[in-house]
């Protein structure tokens, strides 16, 4: 969920839109504390970042993969 938030909040920023916590349907406390993570980050690493985990509950759901392996990598992938 966070990093579909994160996302939603890079594509407002890198279109260069207002940001509105009512209308992307998100409590102003979340939209405050997210939008500077948001910003570090930039909207490629996020997008990069949502991609994979999308390919991780494929895999999941498919059966394909160890979930917990699977999440491992991708935290392990994350905080380098």
């Amino acid at each position: 969920r966070q990093y579909r938030i994160m996302l939603d909040i890079a594509d407002v920023l890198e279109r260069g839109a207002h940001l509105d916590a009512k209308a992307m349907g998100l409590h102003p406390f979340v939209l405050k504390k997210t939008t500077p993570m948001v910003e570090r980050a930039g909207f490629e690493h996020i997008r990069a970042k949502y991609a994979d985990l999308l390919q991780i509950d494929r895999k999941i759901k498919t059966g394909s993969g160890d979930p917990a392996l699977l999440v491992d990598v991708f935290v392990a992938g994350v905080s380098s």
